[in-house]
């Protein structure tokens, strides 16, 4: 975030709290929302690899079984 957005709230005499939950807060709200999409998807990833190691039951479970005995139409539904 621009330094010049707390250098102007801290001149025009906001409190530090405020300045966090009114400047701070907002200004990051969009790199938040940004990184959220890819990080659902990577921990989504990290579920089906876990189930798919370690796992006897679920859907890595059941897609790693699958593989195993050629059960193409199971592995893809």
């Amino acid at each position: 975030m621009p330094r010049d957005l707390l250098d102007s709230a801290y001149i025009l005499g906001t409190r530090r709290w405020r300045v966090v939950t009114h400047v701070l807060f907002p200004a990051a709200l969009p790199g938040v929302t940004d990184s959220r999409g890819p990080t659902i998807g990577l921990a989504w990833g990290y579920v089906v690899l876990a189930e798919t190691v370690a796992a006897e039951r679920g859907l890595g479970y059941m897609i790693l079984d699958s593989m195993r005995g050629l059960f193409v139409s199971r592995m893809f539904v």
